[in-house]
Parts: structure tokens; sequence; C-alpha cells
């Protein structure tokens, strides 16, 4: 008697398991849209600025190794022939020549900021879109948390994960301010993208530009929202 009493508590047990694995997903409250902010001057300190890759040295020609890494720089900042010209024969006398490498260096570092900032305004225009094809499949109406088994995502991306990525990209465009300094400390330069001051005066630079897109974002996925508080990325 006493083993078929145990038999019929697992029995219980178990099916009492797998009707709590069939319940819907059962998220927090919703919560109304964190408010955006950017990163502070303590947070951009422990990240480091970018890089580009090092280029290997196949010729063992110091002088073609600085050619391609200034032609990369020149393709990356789609810089005009005109001012390609002008920086070459800016460092053709020996007293610039001797500054060459520092200023190249801080163009690189301008280049991979510029990278790294297209590179997160691009997944900024891909979640736009998915937004309105979210919106579209679902006739403009949000998701019933009570019958649905998981939160929906956007390109792969939950709620928290999205405010991440807007925070990220809020990093990558203190880091073009901080590569544009030390550009202009180093040759007395702006940072030019296309032959134009880059961002451009209607581009995307604070939390307040990104806040609709955030509340946006969670009209659409903050019921799956079960934290309050969403810790900020140190790095990118």
């Amino acid at each position: 008697k006493a083993g078929l009493s145990s038999a019929a508590v697992d029995a219980s047990s178990m099916q009492q398991q797998q009707q709590q694995l069939q319940k819907p997903f059962a998220p927090a409250m919703r919560l109304p849209a964190p408010r955006l902010v950017g990163p502070t001057a303590a947070e951009l300190a422990v990240i480091p600025l970018p890089g580009l890759p090092l280029l290997l040295d196949l010729s063992h020609e110091p002088a073609k190794v600085l050619q391609a890494r200034l032609e990369r720089v020149w393709e990356i900042l789609g810089t005009p022939v005109e001012q390609q010209m002008k920086m070459v024969l800016s460092y053709t006398s020996c007293d610039a020549a001797y500054h060459f490498e520092g200023a190249l260096e801080a163009w690189e570092t301008a280049a991979a900021a510029v990278l790294q900032r297209e590179g997160l305004l691009q997944q900024l225009k891909e979640l736009k879109y998915s937004i309105l094809q979210h919106q579209q499949e679902q006739g403009c109406q949000q998701l019933d948390p009570v019958t649905t088994m998981q939160p929906p995502l956007l390109l792969g991306l939950n709620a928290t994960q999205v405010q991440q990525l807007l925070w990220n990209f809020l990093a990558a465009t203190e880091h073009v301010k901080a590569a544009d300094a030390m550009l202009q400390e180093a040759i007395g330069q702006q940072l030019l993208v296309g032959g134009h001051i880059y961002p451009d005066a209607g581009a995307i630079v604070s939390a307040a530009q990104l806040q609709p897109l955030l509340d946006q974002v969670w009209e659409l996925l903050g019921w799956g929202v079960n934290v309050v508080d969403v810790a900020k990325p140190v790095v990118l």
C-alpha cells in the first residue's frame, strides 16, 4: 500500500508539472516605456574607442602598408579625390611627414567610429521596418498576452534588448564625437564623410530623438517585460 501511495503522489506531481508547462506565457504587469538615457561620461570611459583591424604586411615595405591604410580610410569615409590629394600634399615636407603616422591613426579611429555607428544605424532602420511589418501582420492590434505562449520579438530582440540597441547607438554616436575631437586636436580638421561634416545636422544624436521609437517598441512588446530596471551595457 505504501508503494501504491507513493506512486500515486509521483503521478499527481508529474501531472501538475505538465499542466504548469502547458500554461500560456504569463508576463508581468505592463510597464510604461522607460526613459531612454544616453551613456554617461563614466560609462564611456570604460568603453574603448573602436579601431580598424591591422593590415598584414606581406611586402615588408612600410611605405606600401601606410598607403594601404590611407586608402582604406579614404574608402570608408568616401573621401573625394580633391581632399585625398590635399591630405597627401600636406605631409610632403619633412616636418609634416614626421607627424603622418599619428594623423593616420586618428583618421583610422574616426573611420572605425563611423563604421560602428553606421552599422548600428542600419539595425535601427531594420527595426523600424520590422515594427511596421509587425503592425501590418497583427492588423495594428497588440498580441494578447493571455493567449500567447511567448512574447513577440522584433529582429529576434525583446523589448529590453531593443533598449540596449538604442543605448549602444547613442554610445557609438559619442564615439564619433570623441574621434572628431581627436582629429581636430591632431591635425586641426573635422571628421568628414563623403566630403561633408558627420553626422549631419539632421542626424539622430540624442536619447530624446530615439524615445518615440522605444515607446513604439514597448507598446508592441512591453507586456513581455518582467523586470523593472534594465542594466545598461558597458561594451558595444
